[in-house]
C-alpha cells in the first residue's frame, strides 16, 4: 500500500471509534516517559534535596527558639564534624559499589537476555532512588560539614547528626531494597514477568473494552491528500527524525474539528521515520499548518510501550530467540516466553480490536492511524521462536499447546491463522528432524517436556 496515496473504502453501515485521551494526559505519560527513561533525573534531585538539607540545618541557629528544641541524638562538639566525615566517606562508597553492581546486572542481561531488556534496569525506580538517596545522604553530610554555623549551637548540632544518620539508616534499607530487585532482575522468569506485566498495562490502555467504542459514520477519504513531511535533514538543523514514540491524539482530533479536515496518520508507532517522512494525510477541509501537526507526533530514538504494546511482545521474542541461539541453547528460557506470549495473545484475541478511528465532541472521525493485524501479531509473536526452536521438543511442544489454547479460545475469524501456524510448525520440526523421530510431530505439552 502506498502510504502517500491510501484511499481506504468506505463503509455502508456505521463503523466503531472512539474518543481520544485528553491532552493533559498525554502531557502527563510524556512527563512520565521522561522520568522514567532519564537514569539522571532522580538522583539529581534527591542530590538537591539533600544539599538544600544540609544548607537549611547548618544556618538553623537563626531560626529563633532553636535552643529551646529537644531531642536528638546527645553528641560532642569535637566528634560532630568527625561523624559526618564518616558518613560522607561511607555514602561515597555506597554509590561505586551500586555503580559496579548496576553494570554488571546490565553486562549479564544484556549478554544472556537481550539488550532490549536494559531498558528494565534503567527504568528501574529501586535503582534510581538507592544512587539518590546516597548522593543525598553525602551531598547534605558535606555541606553541614563545609558550612559554619551548626557548631556553634548543641541544639543545632544534634539535628544535625540525627538527620544524618537517619539518613544513613535509610540508605541502608535502600540498600537491602536495591539488591535484593537487582538480583530477581538477574533472573530470567522475573525479567520476563516484568516486560510483560508492562505489556499488560499497555494492551490494557490500547484496546478499551466494548462499551467505550461508539457508532459513528464512517469517514471520508480524499484519492489526493495533503500530504504531511517531517523536514528534510538540510531544512532543520535539529534533527526532526527518529522512532515514533507516540502521538498527540487529542490535539489531532482538535485540529481537525477546528480546520474541518480528518488527518490520517501514515506510518506505525514503534516505526523509524528518516527526515522528510511522510507523516499525515490530511483529507478534506483546510489543512493545519504543518509545524503544528509535527508537533503532535512525539519521536525519540527507541521504542517505549505507552503507545506500542506491541513492542513488549518484540522484547520478549528477543528473549526467546537469543536464548535459542547455538551459543546460548536454553530451550527452557524460551518455553518460559511462550508462557507470557500465550497469556498476552489471549488477551488480545478476546478484547475488540480497535479500528484506530477517533471522533471529535460531534462524533465526526477526525483521526485515522493503522492498527496491527491480528495476523501481524501472531506472526510477530511466534513466527521466529517456531523457526530458531524447531530443532527443540521442548520448544515445539509448547508452542502446540499455545496455539491449541489460543484456537479455541478466539473467535472463528481469528483462529484461521492460528491453523496456519500450526501447519507451519509440523513443517519446520519436520525439517529439523528425521521423518520418523518421534518428536518430528509436536504434540501439545503445556510444560514443554514436562
Amino acid at each position: 500500500m502506498d502510504q502517500e496515496s491510501w484511499v481506504g473504502p468506505v463503509p455502508p453501515v456505521p463503523v466503531k471509534a472512539l474518543r481520544p485521551e485528553s491532552r493533559r494526559r498525554f502531557r502527563m505519560v510524556l512527563v512520565q516517559e521522561w522520568f522514567r527513561e532519564r537514569f539522571w533525573a532522580v538522583p539529581t534531585v534527591l542530590l538537591v534535596a539533600g544539599v538544600v538539607a544540609g544548607l537549611t540545618v547548618s544556618r538553623a541557629d537563626s531560626i529563633p527558639g532553636i535552643a529551646q528544641v529537644g531531642g536528638g541524638l546527645p553528641i560532642r562538639t569535637s566528634s560532630a564534624e568527625t561523624l559526618l566525615g564518616i558518613i560522607a566517606a561511607s555514602m561515597l562508597t555506597f554509590v561505586g559499589v551500586v555503580f559496579t553492581i548496576t553494570l554488571v546486572a546490565l553486562q549479564l542481561a544484556s549478554a544472556q537476555l537481550s539488550p532490549r531488556v536494559i531498558r528494565t534496569f534503567v527504568r528501574s525506580g529501586i535503582t534510581k532512588v538507592a544512587f539518590g538517596l546516597f548522593l543525598a545522604t553525602f551531598g547534605y553530610a558535606i555541606v553541614v560539614i563545609v558550612v559554619e554555623g551548626a557548631s556553634s549551637n548543641p541544639a543545632v548540632l544534634r539535628l544535625a547528626v540525627t538527620l544524618g544518620v537517619l539518613l544513613v539508616l535509610a540508605s541502608l534499607g535502600v540498600f537491602v531494597v536495591y539488591v535484593t530487585a537487582t538480583m530477581r532482575l538477574l533472573q530470567v522468569s522475573w525479567v520476563v514477568t516484568a516486560v510483560a506485566e508492562e505489556t499488560r498495562r499497555a494492551i490494557r490502555a490500547s484496546r478499551p473494552s466494548e462499551s467505550d467504542y461508539l457508532r459513528v459514520a464512517a469517514p471520508v477519504v480524499d484519492r489526493d491528500p495533503t500530504v504531511v513531511r517531517l523536514p528534510e535533514a538540510n531544512d532543520d538543523p535539529r534533527g526532526n527524525f527518529g522512532v515514533i514514540l507516540g502521538i498527540d491524539r487529542g490535539r489531532l482530533v482538535q485540529l481537525g474539528q477546528q480546520y474541518d479536515c480528518m488527518l490520517q496518520f501514515l506510518p506505525k508507532v514503534g516505526q523509524y521515520l528518516p527526515p522528510g517522512a511522510a507523516i499525515l494525510a490530511v483529507h478534506g477541509g483546510n489543512a493545519p499548518p504543518d509545524e503544528v501537526l509535527r508537533r503532535c507526533v512525539h519521536l525519540g530514538r527507541a521504542r517505549t510501550m505507552y503507545q506500542d504494546p506491541f513492542f513488549g511482545i518484540r522484547q520478549l521474542v528477543d528473549v526467546a530467540s537469543q536464548a535459542l541461539s547455538p551459543a546460548v541453547n536454553q530451550p527452557t528460557t524460551a518455553v518460559i516466553v511462550i508462557d507470557r506470549l500465550e497469556e498476552l495473545l489471549l488477551r488480545i484475541g478476546r478484547r475488540t480490536h480497535p479500528p484506530g478511528l477517533f471522533v471529535d465532541t460531534n462524533n465526526v472521525v477526525r483521526l485515522v492511524h493503522t492498527e496491527p493485524t491480528w495476523a501481524e501479531i501472531v506472526d510477530l509473536a511466534f513466527t521466529e521462536i517456531a523457526i530458531y526452536g524447531a530443532a527443540a521438543p521442548a520448544v515445539t511442544r509448547r508452542l502446540s499447546a499455545a496455539y491449541s489454547l489460543l484456537g479455541q479460545s478466539v473467535t472463528a475469524d481469528l483462529s484461521g491463522h492460528i491453523d496456519q501456524h500450526i501447519a507451519l510448525l509440523e513443517i519446520l520440526a519436520g525439517a529439523a528432524m528425521l521423518p520418523d523421530h518421534p518428536m518430528a510431530t509436536p504434540h501439545p505439552d503445556p510444560r514443554g517436556l514436562g
